[in-house]
């Protein structure tokens, strides 16, 4: 990590996503969001990682973006 590199709070982060602050920090706990940095008790978001994960965010079609687990239970439901 740089010296100068910026840091985003939660709060940034969650409006940058367009999500609650909460949704964050599940996907946080799930480890299905963008890296973090955790210092003491405060959460920052390195810009780097954050730019990184959008871009891996990316998809040409609908199928793609379905995580694997999903479709699987899905399968689960149905098939019970």
């Amino acid at each position: 990590m740089a010296a100068t590199e910026v840091l985003h709070k939660p709060s940034r982060v969650a409006k940058i996503i367009g999500k609650a602050q909460k949704t964050l920090a599940n996907m946080r706990h799930l480890g299905t969001g963008p890296r973090f940095r955790k210092i003491g008790t405060t959460i920052l978001y390195p810009d780097s990682e954050l730019q990184l994960w959008l871009r891996s965010r990316v998809f040409t079609c609908a199928a793609e973006s379905k995580p694997k687990n999903q479709a699987r239970r899905r399968r689960q439901r149905r098939a019970a």
